[in-house]
């Protein structure tokens, strides 16, 4: 196994070992309904996403967009997500709803290993 396989399969490890099962709400902007005939925004709920809550770096919070706003990053396995994530997606916790604002893929070979979402309490 090489070290970007290795990459891949020990971050989906951890997150499934120290995570929790959540949901992540993916967000369209702009699609047209036919029904209604104007542009609104689709929202598709995918639960039981395994993810891992953390406290962001200080100069991660310090970004004008976050001071003085509760913020979270949530560690995510490429493997375990099938869309892309996205800024304005919302992931839902037991306690509150949090919106992502910012967005970090690590990849490994040809593919995200892990995404990282820095994402704000509404």
């Amino acid at each position: 196994m090489d070290a970007e396989a290795k990459f891949k399969a020990s971050s989906q490890k951890l997150i499934k070992r120290f995570g929790r099962p959540l949901t992540y709400v993916s967000i369209v902007e702009g699609v047209y309904d036919d029904d209604l005939g104007e542009v609104v925004n689709t929202e598709t709920q995918i639960p039981n996403i395994m993810m891992f809550a953390s406290t962001p770096k200080y100069n991660e919070k310090q970004s004008p967009n976050l001071v003085d706003k509760n913020v979270t990053s949530f560690l995510i396995s490429g493997a375990d997500i099938a869309v892309q994530p996205r800024v304005n997606d919302k992931i839902i916790t037991e306690q509150s709803i949090y919106t992502v604002a910012e967005i970090k893929p690590y990849w490994s070979g040809g593919g995200v290993a892990l995404w990282r979402l820095l994402s704000v309490e509404n």
